[in-house]
């Protein structure tokens, strides 16, 4: 049995035996994670990749842990040789889209290739922007000084770019088993931060059965590029910000007596990035889910 094949199934036996387990579960997770990291130190980073792929599919791993296995091999030089193109192609055609994109990433990607002026987002369509950069633009962040856009952020920081078009493969491989779906909002949420507090939309699949979809794209993303992952990733659309209570109490009353709830398609991400600090998040690079095959909703425009 190869060491990848001894990782995965090792991770399938806790992950049965967990409910017998009880609190040893925690302590036999700490010890398999160690081997991991061993693992990790000297595997070949195509074999590596489909591993934590694999592991984070289970549940075994959350992405945070994913990026602490593989960052010190994308920080080092690399002591296993990659297969030559050809084996590469053979071995991901076998493996699933999560794996794929993670392989190709974690091969051709550098942590310092990641830029702050680039983001992998969700957005609404067009015609949906309007209600909402109507609230946004009075009430940014004032540490923000760009103009306001509605979108779900889902990798940030992301690849400069000159790495854009190797980059858009990976995401198209690992979303293209993703079907497009619809999400609706219904009303303005308000999230007391502590010192702050934020209004903001809460987008919720329309179809329950697939519920977690938003969920599903960026854990796939993450396994793909760990180094743009969020420290906590909870979709939504922030559209206010202020440090005074009484006064975010007022904007959600106010907001929330004339909004309209509104519903649209998500069907593909986009790789955003801005040219400076006060200009606008731009549309790079369009990238469709599933076999989406329609007119993109925004042109991509180029730099």
């Amino acid at each position: 049995m190869s060491a990848d094949t001894v990782q995965v199934e090792k991770a399938k036996a806790l992950l049965l035996l967990r409910p017998s387990l009880g609190a040893a579960y925690d302590t036999l997770h700490t010890q398999a994670l160690d081997d991991l990291r061993s693992y990790a130190a000297s595997a070949n980073l195509l074999d590596l990749a489909q591993t934590l792929a694999s592991l984070h599919e289970l549940g075994f791993l959350d992405h945070s842990q994913v990026h602490t296995i593989v960052a010190p091999r994308l920080a080092a030089p690399t002591t296993a040789p990659l297969p030559p193109p050809s084996a590469a192609a053979s071995i991901t055609s076998a493996t699933p889209t999560t794996a794929m994109s993670s392989s190709r990433a974690l091969a051709t990607f550098d942590p310092s290739s990641f830029v702050t002026y680039v983001t992998v987002v969700l957005m609404p369509p067009p015609e949906c922007w309007q209600p909402i950069v109507d609230i946004k633009k009075n009430h940014m962040n004032p540490r923000i000084k760009r103009p306001p856009y509605p979108h779900i952020t889902l990798l940030s920081p992301f690849v400069r770019p000159s790495e854009f078009d190797r980059a858009t493969a990976v995401l198209r491989e690992a979303v293209r088993d993703i079907e497009p779906f619809e999400v609706e909002i219904p009303t303005i949420e308000l999230f007391d931060n502590g010192k702050s507090f934020t209004l903001y939309l809460d987008p919720v699949v329309v179809d329950r059965s697939r519920a977690d979809a938003m969920q599903q794209i960026y854990d796939r993303l993450v396994a793909a590029f760990p180094s743009g992952a969020q420290r906590e990733f909870t979709p939504h659309i922030g559209i206010a910000f202020t440090r005074d209570r009484a006064e975010a109490r007022r904007w959600h009353q106010q907001y929330s007596a004339s909004w309209q709830p509104m519903r649209f398609l998500v069907k593909e991400l986009y790789i955003n990035s801005r040219t400076g600090q006060e200009e606008p998040f731009e549309v790079r690079r369009v990238v469709a889910l599933g076999a989406s095959e329609t007119a993109p909703f925004f042109d991509e425009k180029p730099l």
